[in-house]
């Protein structure tokens, strides 16, 4: 139903070709395929497909990591690979997962380029969006979990001694539904000859499960025995298989690292926040370039999807929908991604299930993901553009827009997108000068450059960051520069751009440290690779923004107090920004100009902090409103609160009284009230941590912890420890009951 054509993931703004030079070039002759060697994999004996002359490395193809994905094992957990060691496996047949790509890519395709031109998107004009039958690639097929090994020849001739060179797998992008480890051009062959200059390089790249092959998500689909983001564990299995196998092709178990784009990069995230931070990591160091990932928090937007998927397939229940044929599955899954709103994908991640408790910010804030791993985040200047929506030209357009992606957003938090984080307002102060240029900030925000922010944040000093800024520095730019071969490529326009990222990124991989910049730290500290050279910058990502994307507050749900904080920061924030445009307009005099030509940038201005600060008074009285209603809630349940612990000590202290008889008799003996509270307050000082009490600041801070950790418990411990003293005073006074502690 949807047109051929191909993917904007590696769409280029001057519609030419990437073309590299392949790994192997044609197949070699029967006596050259018995020279090539054969790695014993335990499992399976697996041949070279080929060697490269030029470069120097054997290509190993098609290897097997995980068992056929059919029968009972579609839309479950990847198994080990059974053991076949009955002819040697060469890697001759190509394997490429069922892809799909949403139609808006075709809009997209023109829509872009003529922004970039400074063209008017024609809003009314159609496009040919539906085509009965794509071209499917022969390769395709549901058992398509493989992954190939390039190794260095005096790498591989050398593992038997020693298996010391640095591992990088990669994992390519594509929204979740499209993309292959083969594809032209993620050559690796660039990278291994740069990196002869810093160390020895073992290059993988893997396939996962696409689509809906491989993130169908949902209760229904759960409730009937499916599990969630199948594709993430396609990728730790292979993952794993390096770890127990790349030594046999001369790489270190002990030097991955991981490197990924767009959706490579955001599967990255889901892997180092991997059930929470615990069962260890199979990889060392992380680049997660450009990591896209959209958080479809709605459940019902999930049943939505899937129940789509069993129309199309014309089942009702995962049971009949495994049986179905293979054609049939790839033709549904055509048919829900062809049809996926503007800048979306249908498929992706999902916050939960065991491998993905809950949104990778959430996690990296609350320190639930794994701390060993290094990481070299990247972005590019302009994420968000290739998913921005034309169509979006005006206020209530973006609203809607808003309510379409965030099924479960809440009619506050639209409000608060569109007036507060990106109003539409065109100086530049927010980031953008146009609508376009609005909706693209959000859209990058939103899904790719705060994720980096997320990670920067949980890992400090143990993270590095770049962006790449080449104009138009657009989505998917940066990969033909990751991946230069050498020599005039159309989509690389300038080679020390690409032989600079490449050096940052080799150094990280074989060092653990990118050369020329410092750790991300306090001081947002990125290196920019751009057509202007190579310079330390700060980042330009807006942290308060990315603040309010990272606690998911679009939910429905979500603390209406934390998002009037939130609203209250921002106003702060556009203040700031309001007098800073004051600042400008008092710095030029009026008498300058006549009447006739006053400066319409001047004129752009004044209206722009009109609109500004018409929208301060509004928002700032619907935030102090919503803040006096939050607070009533809170006091509520404060009240609430202390009435059943109040309820609850009563209990308790009525089951005491008996205890503390002999006690109180013996109060009235040895000082009556004032010695109670000598008791009261020596007790509690004895209850409290020793090392806690050096001074008055530290008694108050334990006895803060205590209070707020269980405040009835302490009552209760310290009421026995003062009726056990009252009791001991009575048979010897109170220094000597104190004295005996």
């Amino acid at each position: 139903m949807f047109v051929n054509q191909p993917s904007i993931r590696t769409f280029s703004i001057l519609a030419v070709a990437v073309s590299l030079a392949g790994l192997g070039g044609a197949h070699p002759s029967k006596a050259a395929r018995d020279a090539l060697p054969i790695v014993d994999l335990g499992y399976e004996l697996h041949q070279a497909a080929s060697f490269n002359e030029t470069g120097g490395f054997y290509n190993f193809s098609n290897i097997r990591y995980a068992a056929p994905p059919l029968g009972n094992l579609r839309f479950a957990i990847p198994k080990h690979p059974a053991k076949d060691r009955s002819t040697v496996q060469t890697g001759s047949v190509g394997r490429v997962c069922p892809q799909a790509n949403p139609a808006w890519e075709a809009i997209a395709a023109v829509a872009v380029p003529e922004y970039l031109l400074g063209v008017p998107f024609n809003t009314s004009q159609t496009f040919n969006t539906t085509s009965s039958a794509p071209t499917i690639d022969p390769r395709t097929t549901e058992d398509c979990l493989f992954l190939d090994v390039v190794a260095p020849k005096s790498v591989f001739e050398n593992a038997h001694k020693h298996a010391r060179a640095a591992v990088l797998v990669w994992i390519y992008g594509g929204g979740y539904t499209a993309g292959e480890k083969s594809d032209a051009q993620y050559n690796p062959s660039g990278l291994l000859n740069a990196s002869e200059a810093i160390g020895d390089v073992v290059f993988v790249s893997l396939n996962y499960r696409l689509g809906a092959f491989g993130w169908s998500s949902g209760p229904k689909f759960q409730s009937q025995g499916g599990v969630n983001n199948l594709g993430l564990y396609d990728q730790r299995l292979a993952l794993e298989w390096v770890q127990k196998n790349i030594h046999k092709f001369g790489g270190n178990k002990h030097r991955v690292t991981v490197m990924g784009e767009s959706a490579g990069g955001g599967s990255i995230l889901h892997q180092i926040t991997a059930f929470g931070g615990k069962h260890g990591v199979p990889f060392h160091q992380a680049i997660p370039q450009s990591p896209g990932f959209f958080p479809t928090t709605s459940l019902s937007a999930q049943d939505a999807t899937y129940a789509a998927l069993l129309a199309a397939t014309n089942t009702s229940s995962l049971a009949e929908l495994r049986a179905v044929p293979e054609a049939t599955l790839i033709r549904a899954n055509i048919l829900t991604v062809g049809g996926a709103p503007y800048g979306l994908f249908t498929y992706g991640p999902v916050a939960s299930g065991t491998f993905t408790p809950g949104l990778p910010s959430q996690l990296l804030a609350k320190g639930r993901f794994h701390r060993s791993v290094r990481l070299l985040t990247g972005h590019n200047a302009d994420e968000g553009l290739l998913f921005a929506s034309p169509y979006a030209t005006i206020q209530s357009a973006y609203e809607a827009l808003l309510r379409r992606n965030f099924a479960d957003i809440t009619a506050a938090a639209v409000s608060y997108v569109a007036d507060v984080l990106y109003p539409p307002v065109y100086n530049g102060s927010y980031g953008y000068k146009d609508d376009r240029g609005r909706v693209a900030v959000a859209e990058a925000e939103s899904s790719f450059t705060c994720n980096n922010v997320y990670l920067a944040h949980a890992f400090k000093n143990r993270s590095y960051a770049y962006e790449f800024t080449t104009p138009p520095s657009i989505h998917g730019q940066d990969v033909p520069y990751t991946f230069w071969n050498g020599g005039a490529v159309a989509a690389v326009l300038n080679v020390t751009v690409a032989r600079a990222l490449q050096e940052t990124l080799l150094s990280f991989v074989v060092k653990g440290k990118p050369s020329g910049v410092g750790v991300y730290g306090k001081e947002s500290e990125v290196l920019k690779i751009g057509s202007a050279g190579v310079a330390v910058g700060k980042d330009d990502v807006d942290a308060v923004r990315c603040q309010w994307w990272g606690r998911g507050a679009w939910r429905e749900g979500i603390r209406k107090c934390q998002m009037a904080e939130d609203s209250i920061r921002m106003l702060w924030y556009t203040i700031a920004i309001s007098r800073s445009d004051i600042n400008i307009l008092k710095s030029h005099d009026p008498s300058a100009y006549q009447s006739s030509d006053l400066s319409l940038d001047l004129l752009l201005r004044a209206l722009g902090l009109a609109g500004q600060f018409r929208r301060l008074a509004l928002g700032l009285a619907s935030e102090l409103r919503r803040l006096a209603a939050c607070l009533a809630a809170h006091l509520g349940r404060l009240a609430a609160c202390f009435a059943a612990h109040l309820g609850r000590f009563a209990a308790r202290f009525a089951a005491k009284l008996g205890c503390f008889s002999r006690g109180f008799v013996a109060l009235g003996a040895n000082g009556g009230l004032g010695g109670f509270c000598g008791f009261l307050f020596k007790g509690l000082e004895r209850l409290l941590p020793m090392h806690r009490r050096k001074d008055g600041v530290g008694r108050l801070n334990a006895l803060d912890s205590s209070i707020r950790n269980d405040p009835v418990d302490l009552l209760e411990r310290l009421l026995e420890r003062i009726g056990d003293r009252l009791a001991g005073s009575g048979r010897g006074g109170e220094e000597a009951g104190l004295a005996g502690n």
